[in-house]
């Protein structure tokens, strides 16, 4: 019996600092006191992984950043608001418009839901089809060309925002991070150095027992969760590869 080969490389960041902190919350109250300096160190350098981690999250996200992507979402949900009372209109040139406004955004449904860099892209879609799909009269008779205009400002300066923060702050706080996530892969692979190195020259071997079963259960689970995601992304990737020329589903309007 021994601690199983495990590369920890193959973990995402997240999933690495969950991974380290459930290894230690097994091993330590283990009888083989031996182990506890380099359990130690392993959670010494975790918890300064994590704060790294942290770090970065508060980095990329700013308050400019949040507050842009608010205001964008406020402009489209104000548009799709002018829409759908056009649809109510009492005058039939401000329905015919608004069901031509209605069908566009439809085509794109609700942007707000998405992650942030792809909800930067549809919106930008979506601004250009209203803009260049209708016309000026569908513009005034909707009363969007101020919620227009907003979308577009507040879109360009919220991707405006993510590119200078990504590239004045987060290169540097990504190799802090990288550094931090090496030193706790470095002393967890000590720690089964350790323990593997033991076995070969202890007397009683089975006092290692403990901590080897409560490692391997905590590789094991992690390696199930490796395993999933592979699987997902290689049944994503043939999905791609052979997209239908239509859809063969119904996705629900956002207006109707």
């Amino acid at each position: 019996m021994k601690v199983r080969k495990f590369s920890v490389s193959q973990m995402r960041q997240q999933q690495a600092f969950e991974f380290y902190n459930k290894v230690y919350q097994k091993v330590r109250y283990c009888s083989f006191t031996d182990i506890k300096p380099y359990l130690e160190a392993m959670k010494t350098a975790n918890e300064e992984f994590d704060v790294a981690l942290k770090t970065i999250r508060k980095n990329i996200i700013t308050e400019k950043i949040t507050e842009e992507d608010e205001n964008r979402d406020r402009a489209w949900r104000g548009i799709r608001a002018a829409v759908q009372n056009g649809l109510n209109h009492f005058k039939p040139e401000v329905v015919l418009s608004a069901k031509k406004a209605a069908i566009i955004l439809n085509t794109y449904g609700d942007p707000t839901r998405l992650p942030y860099t792809e909800e930067t892209g549809v919106l930008r879609n979506l601004h250009t089809d209203l803009d260049k799909k209708l016309q000026f009269a569908d513009h005034q008779a909707l009363g969007i060309l101020d919620w227009l205009k907003e979308l577009a400002r507040a879109n360009e300066a919220f991707a405006t925002q993510v590119g200078y923060r990504q590239s004045h702050h987060v290169n540097l706080r990504a190799g802090e991070t990288k550094a931090k996530r090496l030193a706790v892969d470095a002393a967890f692979n000590k720690l089964v150095e350790m323990i593997n190195a033991y076995l070969l020259i202890a007397e009683d071997p089975t006092r290692l027992y403990e901590a080897i079963v409560n490692i391997n259960q905590v590789i094991n689970e992690e390696s199930a969760v490796i395993k999933a995601r592979r699987t997902r992304s290689a049944k994503k990737k043939a999905n791609e590869s052979d997209i239908p020329d239509a859809d063969d589903g119904e996705e629900e309007d956002i207006i109707s």
